[in-house]
């Protein structure tokens, strides 16, 4: 997930605010997060595997704030949550929560769900889990205010660009919830422009490309060249699943690099925005027939509009992106919520087709 790649920064920030040992609370969040350090032990202690496998926020979510699946409730584990009595059970504290990791029993003495692993770890290693837990709220609301939802822009100076403006018009609608979003740097942020745009890099290569097939086969062609682009087995098989023969010389070319332009002459060229956008005016006033696949036609359009590059597009669609995870989030937003939310972005909705005749 693209949010847990980038906690360790997260970490550092919320523990200079609460003043942990930097170690204790890093190797916590590596547990917590990752399993790491640990053994599980499954079915009442006889298998043994890494907790690599099972690692605490792989059930109870990244944030802690618990999860269900089909009939099964994962509670939440946040300090906040667990040091507070309820109507079922008194209030943890750091012993009865290690009690409860390390030997599957409750606070009030009763024994947990057996699907949850027991583990084992040293006394510094649970030490810091319960160090990470109170931070949990902390490091999953880093960035947000009741007014603002703090972002880092695209490292990029094009990207930036389209990333700020689809932010002012975003800021401009009222935002998220009555949150705007507001520029800042890396340590002071929810999350980082450039991770997003990352994390969903191969989903849109993927859009992209079925868009790009899709598109051909229902123009009815059954062939198709690729100029300068080996026949990867990959792309053999995405070929072969549409119904389309990869044949030098065909009358449809799917452009996936730049290439020479008499290539391209009375030919019909599909291709990616991110492709022909710097040659796109060089094509049409050649008169090739373009047909132009992108995801985000908002992004695209703006880029026209505005005579911006492909990477500022791709800058602008960052930040569609984002808004609309934002939104999906909810009025709780954590850096969890929003890691769940751009992973389920439906991104083959967003594929168009633009024709240059």
């Amino acid at each position: 997930m693209w949010a847990q790649a980038n906690w360790r920064f997260v970490v550092l920030l919320a523990t200079a605010i609460a003043s942990f040992s930097l170690y204790a609370v890093d190797e916590g969040a590596a547990f917590f997060l990752e399993g790491r350090g640990a053994v599980a032990r499954l079915a009442g202690g006889q298998v043994e595997v890494s907790a690599e496998r099972f690692p605490c926020g792989k059930c109870h979510g990244l944030d802690g704030l618990g999860s269900r699946e089909g009939g099964t409730i994962m509670p939440p584990i946040t300090w906040n949550r667990l040091s507070k009595a309820t109507g079922e059970r008194p209030a943890y504290d750091e012993y009865t929560v290690v009690d409860a990791v390390v030997n599957g029993v409750g606070v009030s003495g009763q024994p947990l769900s057996d699907l949850m692993p027991r583990y084992s770890a040293s006394p510094a290693l649970l030490d810091a889990l319960t160090d990470y837990l109170r931070l949990l709220d902390v490091i999953q609301t880093v960035g947000i205010t009741a007014r603002s939802i703090a972002i880092e822009p695209p490292s990029d100076e094009e990207r930036r660009k389209g990333f700020k403006a689809a932010v002012e018009m975003f800021n401009r609608q009222g935002g998220a919830y009555g949150r705007t979003i507001s520029i800042v740097q890396q340590s002071q942020a929810l999350t980082r422009a450039d991770d997003v745009l990352e994390a969903l890099d191969q989903r849109l290569q993927s859009t992209v490309r079925k868009a790009l097939l899709s598109t051909i086969r229902e123009d009815g062609w059954s062939s198709v060249d690729i100029p300068g682009k080996s026949a990867s087995p990959a792309l053999l098989y995405e070929l072969n699943q549409s119904g389309l023969d990869m044949v030098p010389g065909a009358d449809a070319v799917m452009l996936l690099e730049e290439t020479e332009m008499q290539v391209l002459h009375s030919r019909s060229v599909y291709t990616p925005f991110a492709v022909a956008g710097p040659i796109l005016r060089e094509l049409i006033a050649e008169g090739v027939e373009v047909n132009l696949v992108g995801v985000g036609e908002q992004a695209v359009r703006w880029a026209v509009r505005n005579r911006s590059s492909s990477e500022a597009a791709d800058g602008y669609l960052a930040g569609l992106l984002l808004q609309d995870a934002l939104l999906a989030s909810g009025r709780t937003l954590t850096r969890a919520a929003l890691d769940r939310q751009l992973d389920s972005l439906d991104l083959d909705s967003r594929a168009f087709v633009t024709r240059s005749n």
